[in-house]
This record gives C-alpha cells, structure tokens and sequence, in this order.
C-alpha cells in the first residue's frame, strides 16, 4: 500500500520519525471497516493527521503521491537506496558515507573505508545478492533444504517444515530475497 511504502521509503532514508508515522498510520488504514477515500475519513483514524490524511485522498484521487515521485527522482534516494543494498549496510552508515562522497559500491571499494566483516562480505557479493533467480532454480534450491531439514534427527517429532517465503510465495517468476 502507499503508506507503507512511503514508511519503507523513509526507513531506508534514515528519517525514523517519519518511518514511524506511516507505518501506525498503515497500520489504521488496514484496520479501518470500511475503504477510506476522504481525507476526512481518515483523519476519523487513530494516528493519522493532516498531512497523512491529504495524501492518502490525493493517492484515492489521482493513483499517484506527489511526495514519492519526488523522492525517487532524487539523489539522496539513489545513492542511500544503492548503499542500503549492501549487505550489513543501514541508513546511518549509507548516510555517513554518502557525506564523506561515498556513493556507489565501485566508490566504496576504491575509498579504502574499514568495513565490518558483513559489510565486507556484502561489497564482495553485492552483484550476486542484487541478481534475480529465477523460479525453477529457486524450486531447486527449496528441495535440497526440505530434504537436509527432513533428514534431521527428530524432524518429524519436532515438527520441523520448510515453508518458502518471499517472492516465491507471491508467485513471483524471480526472486532475490
């Protein structure tokens, strides 16, 4: 939905006031008994104000949120979104870098900027971890795991299951979560 979308996109932006906001006010916005389409309505919803309350009529209105397309356009958004890929990388450190004019894994490499094993382990495979695979290597893989987890002792008593997630559970033709 749009606000939790906009509550990812401030997470990865680092602001958490702002993160917490829309994640409560989705959060209302699921929980409302009816589809909320007034500004009015919504603001009838605990934790949502004014300012949340325009966008979601602005959203119902016209499909769109002015504040999101501003946001993806901009700098900031593609350079802490490309660092927050890294693995072992959060908002603070992508913030950080980015001040000292870090912004892109090639420039991280070439800055010589003391990593944690994580991060270090994330700019080495950062290719492999941002590529999609596709289903039926995915399927693949869920059928080793399920055997090794059905070959454990006591699997079965302790009622051990491999259950795939993510995209794959969505349906999704790939995946790279």
């Amino acid at each position: 939905t749009l606000l939790r979308e906009l509550a990812g996109v401030y997470l990865i932006l680092g602001d958490r006031q702002r993160h917490r906001a829309y994640s409560l006010a989705a959060i209302a916005l699921a929980s409302a008994p009816e589809p909320v389409t007034t500004a009015a309505q919504a603001r009838a919803l605990p934790g949502i104000g004014p300012s949340i309350a325009a966008k979601i009529e602005a959203f119902v209105k016209t499909d769109r949120c002015a504040v999101l397309d501003r946001i993806y356009l901009s700098r900031k958004w593609e350079v802490m979104s490309r660092l927050v890929g890294i693995w072992g990388v959060g908002p603070s450190t992508a913030a950080h870098w980015m001040a000292r004019g870090i912004e892109s894994v090639e420039a991280l490499r070439e800055s010589g900027t003391l990593l944690s094993d994580r991060q270090a382990m994330g700019v080495k495979f950062y290719d492999d971890f941002q590529a999609r695979m596709p289903r039926d290597e995915i399927d693949v893989h869920i059928g080793v795991v399920a055997k090794v987890v059905d070959e454990l002792p006591d699997a079965r008593d302790l009622g051990l299951v491999t259950v795939p997630a993510g995209s794959w559970r969505r349906g999704k033709s790939s995946a790279h979560d």
